[in-house]
């Protein structure tokens, strides 16, 4: 469960997002974390391109006892109208350990 707020202007749609999650699984030493926390993020638009910026925190403090924590940029540009061009960025931090990630999509629509 959780609740949210969007305010729309024109070119971007910024929102604020709160959160809860539930992890299960035999790699937790607990076998489950149960946390809350929260997403901010922008929707921008220009012509042919997409942007979409966010930013997300969870603490978990039930269960196995950690915090999560991501940042990414997520861009779209529409080559034709079959194709188009993706890139994202992302770094995250989870279990203590930080992963980075970068990918660039070409995406065709049939």
């Amino acid at each position: 469960p959780g609740a949210g707020y969007s305010l729309r202007y024109q070119t971007f749609t910024g929102y604020a997002l709160m959160e809860s999650e539930l992890r299960v699984g035999e790699d937790m030493e607990k076998g489950y974390g149960l946390g809350g926390g929260g997403s901010l993020g922008l929707l921008l638009g220009h012509g042919a391109w997409r942007g979409h910026g966010r930013l997300r925190f969870l603490d978990y403090p039930l269960g196995d006892r950690r915090e999560s924590f991501l940042w990414a940029f997520e861009q779209n540009y529409r080559v034709a109208r079959n194709h188009s061009l993706s890139l994202e960025f992302s770094r995250s931090r989870d279990f203590g350990r930080w992963e980075s990630t970068a990918i660039l999509f070409w995406n065709c629509y049939w």
